[in-house]
């Protein structure tokens, strides 16, 4: 099976599981309460780990003993970036509505969380074995990994490019998955099910078309068409819900998203696969 193909089903498989969650979370907190949606996660998430164990074809990497493999673990790669993520992402999400912009809990958390975020790319470039961030030369050696450079892929202005993107996309992508079901509780005073109901025509279209482009490049050894397609109708769709009120109606809503699941499920796998190539 072809990379463009593979990648395709992925994606489709997410927006599955997009199209599922959303149902199940909102069942939940219609009928009994929000907090017992997590001994659902916590569930769930032991039976991942199950499959993975049962399922996951065993690794060919060297046998090490156990002191060996944990001297490879990136554990202050893994203290810094958590550090940044929690003192970035709490004063973001806060400002304006909880927090003033001035206030020194803010810009302490954003001076302290910048700071980690410039340890955390220092250790995966000059200290990690085996850092959480991929890098283009790292070399097996006698037991060891040695890593003369894990941010030189951020040389090559083609992957710097593509990352750059998928960052923005994901900035895109995760706040209309954020905004929507707020808009649709608390603006529109829909239920939590209804609110998962109007979701399904962004997610499922995103699967459909992910599995579809990923078949498209499979069969036609291109993606540029795809991606510009894809571009061009998330932003028509972007544009749409810039207009959205309390009294835009569902239909309006359904069709806005489905353009926008087309646009996102021809970006998301074709840049992926654009990426391991270079």
């Amino acid at each position: 099976m072809t990379p463009p193909r593979y990648q395709g089903i992925l994606g489709s498989c997410v927006g599955l599981g997009n199209t599922i969650g959303p149902f199940v979370a909102g069942a939940f907190i219609d009928s009994t309460s929000w907090r017992y949606l997590f001994y659902l996660i916590a569930g769930l998430s032991v039976l991942a780990g199950l499959v993975i164990l049962l399922i996951l074809p065993p690794s060919k990497m060297p046998k090490e003993d156990l002191r060996t493999k944990l001297n490879k673990i990136d554990y202050l790669g893994i203290v810094t970036s958590s550090i940044t993520i929690v003192l970035l992402l709490i004063p973001i999400s806060g400002i304006g509505s909880y927090f003033s912009a001035r206030s020194p809990m803010v810009i302490s958390m954003l001076a302290l969380g910048g700071l980690a975020a410039i340890l955390f790319f220092f250790t995966e470039w000059k200290i990690a074995k085996l850092p959480m961030m991929p890098c283009k030369s790292c070399s097996y050696t006698r037991g060891s990994f040695t890593n003369t450079a894990a941010v030189r892929m951020f040389k090559t202005k083609a992957l710097t490019a593509i990352l750059l993107q998928n960052i923005l996309m994901g900035i895109t992508f995760y706040g209309i998955m954020y905004y929507m079901p707020i808009y649709y509780q608390t603006i529109r005073q829909f239920s939590a099910v209804k609110a998962a109901a109007l979701i399904v025509p962004l997610v499922a279209t995103q699967a459909i078309a992910s599995s579809a482009s990923g078949y498209y490049i499979s069969s036609k050894g291109r993606y540029s068409e795809v991606i510009w397609l894809g571009y061009i109708l998330w932003t028509i769709a972007a544009v749409v819900q810039c207009s959205f009120t309390r009294k835009t109606p569902s239909f309006g809503i359904a069709l806005t998203l489905i353009v926008e699941g087309i646009g996102v499920g021809c970006i998301f796998q074709p840049s992926k696969w654009s990426q391991t190539q270079e």
